[in-house]
């Protein structure tokens, strides 16, 4: 059988790929990742071409510029689109559209008549690698989020070819194996066996569940100084280190070439996933006077936002009834591609007016990842976004340094696309609606919405709301039987969950056990 691996890290699936080539004969014919991906002094290419002579690699930051291997590019010119699969998958070109904000850097680079182009540029130099590889399985780190291996993703769905993820959990170090993510029941399906056992138990102890789960379970339940997620304080860290100027410029000048060929002030010396206005999306460098202008113009905007949203922010009236909306960062897979439609936020708020009562406001409060200097809310924020939110009778934006959990307890119920705050609402007994794919969608207190059936469902959801904490425990039961502990993606090595020798053990069980239930393996 023939394995595509995307955006995989060498460590750990250079090991995990070895064991499922030697054990069940899958085959690496084509790898896209980063040299930096592993630790420093390695060199990813090289490594693959030791392991799998004839796997073709393709380097990251070219697999975002849309420029493929020359095995590939030399037969894409005369591979040609499908139409029916335009057709079909008419509403994801639109997805696909929105992933593309992260290539905008300025917002203004990277237009309507590009993204056409790219798109379709994507589509034909997958379908020629398809076509030459024939793959019988995709393997990607994480939900395909980015718009290259998107494209891929409804590739591999037109022609059903298997594209296996992994899907991570914010709240838990532990990784679902998923093969489809745009159906909503997809979770529920994947969890109902073992969360219908687990709801048949009549005594559930907290303290057998697995240490990792039951610590965050515990934490969770608290104050948000001590629940607040290890990731929020990451980038307050990452945003204070962006602020300070010696750190700056120590960067600057540790990371730029100043003489040779990489010079900095080379045109396209440096890389970057970004479209540089200069030049069609295949070319990935900027030149000094082309990069750091953008940096300082993003930083200025980001500030205007920020500026816009205080003046806009009221205070939080409890003596109303109100529901609250808590807003995602963007660009990030959590709404694109996991919120499908909803990736457009303001819709869920729409959603929410039509089905709620009158009289329940609708309290909104902003990401405040999404104003950091390290981070690309610039290019998924315009000034009009809230300025429309305002102009709801029924919409208020909240302050931005109000505590969440202060906001939620009082609140009828909380809503998301699909993050981290879900969670923590279920567990301080509020109703939780999501919009989007999330681990815990399936649970007893979440509705998912992602039609107008099931938003019509909001209201009567909320009045009918009892907390089971029965339950609750019930899915974090199964949820532990059926995830897995590895480290998978860049950065999480640091996080020394588990031992590699584990770490690619876990990995390659979960995929058996994938292949064996599509008969492409036998059982283990």
């Amino acid at each position: 059988m023939n394995v595509f691996y995307i955006c995989c890290i060498a460590d750990p699936f250079l090991e995990v790929a070895k064991r499922l080539q030697k054990e069940h004969g899958l085959n690496p014919v084509y790898w896209i990742a980063d040299k930096a991906t592993i630790k420093e002094g390695d060199n990813t290419e090289q490594l693959l071409k030791e392991a799998f002579p004839d796997c073709i690699y393709h380097e990251y930051y070219s697999a975002w510029h849309g420029v493929f291997p020359k095995e590939i590019e030399e037969i894409a010119n005369d591979t040609y689109v499908d139409v029916d699969l335009l057709r079909r998958f008419s509403s994801e070109e639109m997805q696909s559209f929105t992933m593309m904000n992260r290539l905008d850097y300025d917002r203004k680079s990277f237009n309507y008549m590009e993204r056409e182009r790219f798109y379709i540029r994507l589509v034909k130099c997958w379908s020629a690698c398809l076509d030459l590889l024939k793959p019988d399985l995709v393997v990607a780190a994480r939900i395909p989020h980015r718009v290259f291996d998107y494209v891929l993703y409804l590739l591999c769905q037109y022609r059903n070819i298997p594209m296996v993820s992994f899907e991570f959990s914010g709240s838990f170090k532990r990784l679902l194996l998923l093969d489809e993510f745009s159906d909503p029941g997809r979770i529920p399906s994947i969890l109902k066996e073992r969360f219908d056992y687990y709801l048949a138990q009549n005594n559930l102890d907290e303290n057998n569940l697995p240490e990792d789960i039951l610590a965050n379970y515990t934490r969770t339940r608290s104050n948000y100084k001590v629940a607040r997620p290890v990731y929020m304080k990451k980038h307050d860290a990452q945003n204070k280190q962006i602020l300070n100027p010696f750190f700056l410029i120590k960067r600057f000048f540790t990371s730029n070439h100043f003489f040779g060929k990489k010079s900095i002030f080379v045109k396209g010396s440096k890389t970057k996933i970004y479209k540089n206005r200069k030049y069609g999306i295949e070319h990935a460098g900027f030149a000094l006077l082309d990069w750091y202008p953008m940096i300082f113009a993003a930083n200025r905007f980001r500030k205007k936002l920020r500026a816009l949203y205080g003046e806009l922010a009221k205070p939080v009236d409890t003596s109303v009834p109100y529901i609250v909306f808590y807003l995602h960062y963007q660009p990030e897979s959590t709404t694109s591609p996991r919120g499908d439609i909803f990736t457009n936020q303001q819709l869920c708020i729409e959603t929410l007016l039509k089905h709620t009562p009158e009289d329940c406001m609708i309290y909104v409060k902003e990401h405040p990842t999404q104003f950091m200097s390290h981070t690309l809310g610039q290019t998924s924020r315009i000034v009009d976004f809230y300025k429309d939110l305002s102009k709801y009778s029924r919409v208020r934006l909240v302050p931005l340094e109000m505590d969440s959990f202060a906001i939620m307890q009082n609140a009828k119920a909380v809503v998301t696309v699909a993050g981290t705050v879900g969670w923590e609402a279920l567990l301080h007994h509020k109703p939780v609606i999501v919009f989007g794919l999330c681990w815990y969608e399936a649970m007893k207190g979440v509705l998912r919405v992602f039609d107008e059936e099931s938003a019509s469902k909001i209201t009567p959801f909320i009045e009918s709301y009892q907390y089971d904490e029965h339950a609750i425990l019930a899915y974090l039961f199964a949820i532990s039987d059926l995830s897995f502990i590895a480290y998978h993606y860049d950065g999480f090595q640091n996080n020394k969950v588990i031992a590699k020798e584990d770490c690619v053990n876990n990995m390659v069980q979960a995929l058996e056990r994938y292949l064996a239930s599509k008969n492409l393996i036998n059982p283990v």
